[in-house]
């Protein structure tokens, strides 16, 4: 028989002991535990949050100090763009403006000189391209750009109503030599007599006036009319009004505006009304002139044709409105022609066959 060591006998009982303590614990843990039902436990009615610790106030985080730096040195850089890239557009645009207008006025200046420049392209360019602001602006008093015609001449039996019951002849001559021109009108119906006489420059787009004189008698009793105009001085000579400045690139006298509105038809233009700058005994001023409806007249050979009548106020000398009959058919030509004078008296101008 072979005995145990005392050792190993020894260690077993230890573990046995040591199991059956553990199994007692956990033993009298579970029917402790099993007492316990969820109804057992009841939670209170209400809670007193006077005991209850404050919350403790949750640190804010201050913003980096390095944000607003930025954003205002962002600011300041885009706002100095902004400024430089004004100012050097404004110092652009004012060196283009001031190379154009050097231009234009040159331009200008060249055709002033050769005595072909437009009175509405003068205008246009001179407004606002002064070389100095001295000098005043100088409207071209164009109102409708029209090449002058090159010439004609319309032959007319004269007829006089009111006071005086007259007859007699007339014509109405218009020519051109290159960049001038000249018109005529006279009238013989004695004992009534009017001769008046134009000449001025053919320019591109219309006609203006450098000296115009004319003469009204009735039974050799009358007055006329004379004015001179200096577009280089800018200056109205008149025989009754003396030396007056004037700002109109153009001006007209009765003649001249009767052909520059036979230009103006024969080219298609159909205004309702425009203004001309027509100068008189004593000064120059505005008048409206205005185109109504076609209608037909009678020529001294009992021809009947469509004309356009256009008329307007002529307060000078003897005159004081004329009307005008253009006919299209006839290139517009000045067909008959109606003089309103002083003393009740009309002069009625009527085209003969002898017209060219």
């Amino acid at each position: 028989m072979i005995k145990t060591a005392p050792s190993t006998h020894a260690s077993r009982s230890s573990l046995l002991l040591s199991a059956l303590a553990h199994a007692c614990v956990f033993g009298g843990l579970w029917f402790t535990a099993t007492e316990f039902t969820p109804d057992a436990v009841q939670p209170p009615q209400t809670i007193d949050t006077t005991i209850l610790p404050p919350p403790k106030p949750t640190p804010e985080t201050p913003a980096p100090a390095i944000a607003p730096v930025a954003k205002q040195s962002n600011a300041s850089e885009g706002k100095a763009a902004a400024k430089g890239m004004a100012s050097q557009a404004k110092n652009s645009q004012g060196n283009n403006q001031s190379n154009n207008g050097k231009a234009l006025s040159d331009g200008v200046a060249e055709q002033d000189k050769t005595g072909t420049g437009s009175g509405l392209g003068d205008a246009g360019e001179n407004k606002g391209n002064q070389s100095t602001s001295t000098q005043a602006e100088l409207p071209s008093g164009v109102p409708i750009a029209a090449k002058p015609s090159s010439e004609f001449r319309v032959n007319y039996q004269v007829r006089t109503t009111g006071r005086h019951e007259l007859g007699g002849s007339a014509f109405f001559n218009y020519q051109r030599t290159g960049e001038t021109y000249t018109a005529d009108l006279k009238i013989n119906a004695s004992p009534v007599k009017l001769s008046a006489h134009s000449e001025g420059q053919a320019r591109s787009d219309t006609l203006a006036t450098t000296r115009f004189k004319d003469g009204y008698s009735l039974f050799g009793v009358g007055n006329g009319n004379e004015f001179k105009v200096d577009y280089t001085t800018n200056e109205f000579h008149s025989g009754k009004g003396g030396i007056q400045s004037t700002n109109a690139r153009t001006l007209y006298d009765y003649l001249s505006a009767i052909a520059y509105l036979q230009s103006v038809l024969q080219q298609g233009h159909r205004p309702s009304t425009l203004t001309l700058t027509v100068g008189k005994r004593k000064a120059f001023v505005p008048v409206t002139v205005r185109f109504q409806p076609e209608e037909t007249i009678t020529t001294y050979e009992n021809i009947e044709l469509s004309a356009i009548p256009v008329d307007f106020n002529f307060p000078s000398g003897s005159i004081e409105s004329i009307k005008i009959w253009f006919v299209p058919s006839k290139k517009s030509q000045p067909y008959e022609i109606l003089l309103k004078v002083k003393g009740g008296t009309e002069v009625t101008l009527t085209q003969t066959s002898k017209s060219s």
